[in-house]
């Protein structure tokens, strides 16, 4: 199982959630390239938004 299943909470919702933390400036987003297939997203927590 993935983190979101046994936590209730669907992959889609996990990564609308991330892009809205990325967007408002509390995490940043980089894609990670393998050797095929589609690039991982990696997020890395920034902390609280700051005014």
């Amino acid at each position: 199982m993935t983190w979101p299943s046994w936590r209730g909470l669907s992959r889609v919702s996990a990564r609308r959630y991330l892009e809205h933390l990325t967007r408002t400036g509390r995490s940043r987003a980089a894609p990670q390239y393998g050797r095929a297939g589609r690039p991982e997203i990696r997020y890395t927590w920034l902390g609280p938004a700051r005014s």
